[in-house]
């Protein structure tokens, strides 16, 4: 007499997990895969950008040099591409920590650059490159908002963080592999006088990365730095601007901007940091 089968013998064994992009390559070719995007992506920014299209320069590079082939990769070996970059549906209140710790961050790093800038002239061709930028009207500040607050951003976030610092966690401590990706991002940008600004910007981006295991977030805190900048480079007129004239930041208004930015930081830890370090500790695939 045949028995008839049990349910669990019915049921399939589920697929296999298909792992991560070090499953199938080697962590060096993926950096220098890494730096290939980035080389794209600051070729086409120049071309474009000399040729005198300033939105376009500001949205296709990040396109075509840095979201356009990693997600290619991804799909090259049937990776999902929102779980290898870790896009995760946000929380309100972990969103809300975040902006916080990115409003507080802007003061500080605002008078770190100012402090390197000292009574030195202000570099012309960066002063070109802020007119050249400068909203001229509704529509043109819609395209630098996108590009600058939404596209590039994401696309900075997805090289940097999601795929550079993820490459150096494998290799390294975390936080040696924050501090080299923040070092590497603030390099990329080639602004000396504000090198240490944006360094100290990529180590914030990357510790809450890091912490929160959704790259989600430090793209939230990357547009709304760069929004604020925006909104602040708008208001700005075209004489001021020229000058070059550098307002003192306020000595008072740092402080407590760096106190919030820690307060957030405080607030994150307690918030998501236990949880979500615990998987981020977590050893990674060896990579093929």
């Amino acid at each position: 007499m045949n028995e008839t089968p049990g349910r669990d013998e019915l049921e399939e064994d589920p697929p296999p997990e298909i792992p991560p992009l070090a499953g199938f390559i080697n962590n060096y070719v993926l950096l220098l895969y890494a730096v290939s995007c980035l080389l794209i992506y600051l070729s086409v920014s120049v071309i474009i950008f000399l040729k005198g299209l300033t939105v376009i320069s500001l949205i296709v590079p990040s396109l075509l040099g840095i979201i356009l082939p990693l997600y290619t990769l991804t799909r090259r070996f049937y990776i999902p591409f929102r779980r290898e970059f870790k896009l995760k549906r946000p929380d309100p209140l972990l969103t809300a920590i975040i902006l916080l710790i990115a409003a507080g961050s802007i003061l500080p790093t605002n008078m770190i650059t100012w402090l390197i800038e000292g009574k030195n002239p202000v570099d012309p061709d960066y002063i070109e490159f802020l007119i050249s930028i400068k909203p001229k009207g509704f529509f043109s500040f819609l395209g630098i908002l996108a590009g600058t607050v939404i596209i590039s951003p994401f696309g900075e976030e997805l090289l940097f963080r999601g795929f550079i610092q993820q490459v150096f966690h494998r290799n390294m401590p975390a936080s040696a592999a924050i501090i080299l990706s923040g070092l590497v991002f603030g390099a990329s940008h080639f602004n000396l006088p504000h090198l240490l600004s944006l360094i100290i910007l990529g180590v914030i981006l990357g510790y809450i990365f890091y912490m929160t295991g959704n790259l989600l977030y430090p793209f939230f805190a990357h547009a709304f730095f760069n929004l604020v900048s925006l909104i602040d480079l708008n208001m700005t007129s075209k004489e001021v601007i020229l000058l070059g004239e550098r307002e003192t930041p306020s000595i008072s208004w740092t402080i407590i901007s760096a106190a919030a930015c820690a307060a957030g930081i405080l607030l994150l830890r307690r918030q998501n940091g236990s949880e979500n370090k615990e998987d981020n500790d977590r050893p990674l695939p060896p990579s093929s």
